[in-house]
């Protein structure tokens, strides 16, 4: 299943491989096509992002444009320069850069950022490992109908990963991310459903009926 997460992963390989949004001019015209990366990437289209993000020499301009913006306290920019530096660029502490960025943008409540925070957390990844923490940044993303944190906390109830197992916990997350378009959690939910009885799939899909985002 792609997720937040799985994405986190994905962009920490290409720490050899600089980025810079092909074209971009304006601060405004960085934003927007790192942005649109951004959401290739969470809904599985890695093609595509890549393609949005070809590799260029002149990276150092995103980084200069971005921390004004960031250094004002734009959330936006504090989410885009933590992308940037998870990716290998910047120069060195790159991951612990990512990590102040994102938890900048985490505290205004953006919850993609909080997603990658607690990436961080969970992989010890320019932060100290902190599994609380993890689950934490991962919940309070999901509790705002981010889809590839619902999925990623699905995961990890449905496994017993950081959390106490609950199946019927994992099979409302997986429903809601799925509900947003993330098919690949259905046959992950598939999976967690051989493990219930009648009545917990009632109750799951009641829970998913009746949440609503913090």
């Amino acid at each position: 299943m792609r997720s937040a997460f799985g994405m986190f992963l994905v962009v920490a390989q290409l720490s050899s491989a600089p980025i810079y949004p092909a074209g971009a001019g304006p601060v405004e015209d960085v934003l927007a096509v790192v942005d649109d990366a951004n959401a290739a990437f969470e809904r599985g289209d890695f093609k595509e992002g890549f393609r949005l993000l070809r590799p260029r020499d002149e990276h150092e301009e995103a980084l200069r444009l971005l921390h004004p913006l960031a250094g004002q306290g734009s959330a936006s920019a504090q989410t885009q320069l933590g992308i940037i530096y998870l990716s290998g660029l910047g120069g060195a502490d790159k991951l612990t850069e990512a990590a102040k960025w994102f938890r900048k943008a985490a505290d205004q409540d953006v919850a993609r950022a909080q997603n990658f925070l607690g990436a961080l957390y969970q992989m010890g990844a320019g932060v100290p490992q902190n599994r609380t923490e993890a689950v934490r940044w991962n919940r309070k993303a999901a509790d705002q109908g981010y889809a590839p944190a619902q999925c990623s906390l699905g995961q990890k109830y449905a496994t017993g990963y950081l959390v106490p197992k609950d199946v019927i916990a994992a099979h409302m997350w997986l429903s809601l991310c799925t509900s947003r378009g993330h098919d690949a959690a259905l046959d992950e939910r598939e999976m967690v459903e051989k493990e219930m009885t009648p009545e917990q799939i009632a109750e799951a899909q009641r829970m998913a009926r009746e949440w609503k985002p913090d």
